[in-house]
């Protein structure tokens, strides 16, 4: 087991020393696909979450009649928008790490010969 292990660490120091040239393509496809998706379902609750906010503002400073859901929409959301704005701009950094990875590998450097 030690041994295997050794022989896989050499040869990951050998290459190019990229860990990501040793992923597979379609696992790689699925990172991304997969923190694409969360950033596009992140996103929209952020929006649908301020458009919420701001209504509910807007009902309140108008002193108009909240309805009851609306209002119990907006106690729900209201806590969650600060961390839901860090979740999307961690899940954004992630993506842009994993992007840059991806292409500081020598295999995706365009080269004339």
């Amino acid at each position: 087991m030690q041994r295997e292990f050794q022989q896989r660490a050499d040869a990951v120091t050998q290459s190019d020393g990229n860990f990501i040239t040793n992923l597979p393509a379609g696992l790689q496809v699925g990172i991304e696909r997969v923190l694409l998706a969360t950033l596009l379902g992140l996103g929209t609750v952020f929006i649908l979450d301020g458009i919420l906010i701001t209504w509910d503002a807007f009902v309140i400073s108008s002193k108009k009649e909240l309805s009851p859901a609306v209002a119990g929409l907006a106690a729900f959301a209201e806590p969650l928008f600060t961390p839901l704005i860090v979740t999307l701009f961690g899940n954004s950094i992630v993506l842009g790490l994993f992007k840059y990875i991806q292409f500081s590998a020598p295999a995706a450097t365009y080269k004339e010969d």
